[in-house]
């Protein structure tokens, strides 16, 4: 209903209403101009379609986590920390099944984590009780079926009534942590639902507003009350107006008689821009969804933006989002996969080309580095602690130590052979 349609009704409605004053103020106040905000009621499928689809922040937000997450490898190791790159697990997970790679296997997975806060994957085996696919389950076709004893005594997959009974072991169910139910998760993004009911709702006003030259709606035309009419032709003067600066021609000139007069209610262009409000819906998401605004070239974070601080965002970023993210990953795989094969093998994500990592390990490197220079550390433990063999085989003092130095500690001995002479 448009604001003049409001406005029409408003005014009408003091015919309408009789009573006593109280009765009257209940009634004014149960107007569309006194109600309550409505907010979406979500469930996965509406999270999908009016957060992940529809808004431009959870989006880029959602797809900087995927791309961050699948550049790390899941790899198996054993408990002395060697890598076994031809362990089944690992070659499953280059392949999990005959529809997904590796890199859209985790986006799959990382997506139903966010949006339904649940992921569910079936460990498929072959009629020789090999394990050969890994398929995702969509959570609104599943339900948990619960054991006295057991908590969970297997799993109900239902769709276009085709119903699967999955034993529980064959699930591996990660979910986020929730402590009214034990059964399901909690999506984050419900969190931050209100900022994102906002953020659509602001781009709606804005594209309606532009789709109407900013004259529908909000405008109103004032009649002098010697020429006030009746409702039906009220109501044809509006049709008429709409009719003749709909479409291609608004924002032509109007004509009026001097007497009457045309205001405009809508939003200017600066009103729409609603920076405010557009910054603080952006860093609450953000903030959600544990992804540093400046990330995404979002206003909110590129206002003090510099080299430095996005350095600093992104370490942020893999130590606040993706690390933790990784923690509760290969744990679950660890316990739901790589011990059916070995009881002391465990899978950790290999970071080693993701770039939030890269620099948080360079920094490592460096303090380390000048705990060797200032003499608390051994020359055998700072190898071992950057990542080499604790003996040198042959390689010079020098090479661990920054030229400056080296140059500086010559220039000494120089000296020292100088005045000795």
């Amino acid at each position: 209903m448009s604001i003049i349609k409001k406005f029409i009704n408003w005014v009408e409605s003091e015919e309408e209403i009789k009573g006593s004053p109280q009765e009257q103020i209940k009634m004014r106040l149960d107007s569309p101009y006194n109600t309550q905000p409505r907010y979406s009621q979500y469930n996965y499928r509406s999270i999908l379609r009016q957060a992940y689809e529809q808004n431009d922040i959870v989006y880029s937000a959602l797809n900087a986590i995927f791309s961050a997450f699948a550049s790390a490898p899941l790899k198996v190791y054993t408990k002395a920390g060697k890598e076994m790159p031809n362990h089944p697990v690992r070659k499953l997970l280059e392949k999990p099944n005959q529809i997904l790679t590796e890199p859209n296997f985790w986006k799959e997975v990382l997506l139903d984590y966010y949006c339904a806060g649940n992921v569910f994957i079936e460990k498929v085996y072959n009629k020789y009780g090999v394990l050969v696919e890994l398929d995702i389950l969509n959570p609104a076709f599943i339900s948990i079926i619960p054991d006295p004893l057991n908590l969970i005594m297997g799993y109900k997959y239902e769709v276009d009534g085709q119903i699967s009974l999955i034993k529980r072991e064959n699930i591996i169910h990660i979910k986020t942590p929730r402590t009214s139910d034990q059964f399901w998760g909690f999506t984050p993004l419900m969190a931050c639902s209100r900022r994102i009911d906002i953020d659509n709702a602001a781009s709606d006003t804005t594209m309606v507003v532009l789709q109407n030259k900013g004259i529908k709606p909000g405008s109103i035309l004032k009649i002098p009350r010697e020429m006030w009419m009746d409702k039906d032709s009220m109501i044809r003067i509006k049709e008429e107006w709409d009719d003749k600066w709909r479409n291609n021609k608004k924002g032509k000139m109007a004509v009026l008689p001097s007497d009457i007069t045309f205001e405009s209610i809508a939003f200017n262009f600066e009103e729409l821009a609603m920076t405010d409000l557009t910054m603080t819906t952006e860093a609450r998401i953000c903030a959600v969804l544990g992804v540093p605004p400046m990330l995404l070239d979002l206003r909110s974070g590129l206002e003090k933006s510099t080299y430095s601080n996005q350095e600093q965002a992104l370490v942020k970023f893999g130590l606040f989002c993706i690390q933790p993210l990784q923690n509760l990953f290969d744990d679950c795989f660890t316990e739901g996969l790589v011990r059916e094969f070995s009881p002391t093998n465990e899978a950790k994500f290999d970071n080693s080309k993701v770039y939030a990592f890269q620099i948080i390990r360079a920094i490592e490197k460096e303090q380390i580095m000048n705990e060797f220079l200032a003499g608390i550390i051994s020359l055998e433990e700072c190898r071992e602690m950057i990542g080499y063999d604790a003996e040198m085989k042959g390689k010079p003092k020098e090479e661990l130590i920054p030229e400056e130095e080296v140059i500086e500690e010559e220039t000494e001995e120089e000296e020292e052979e100088v005045v000795e002479e």
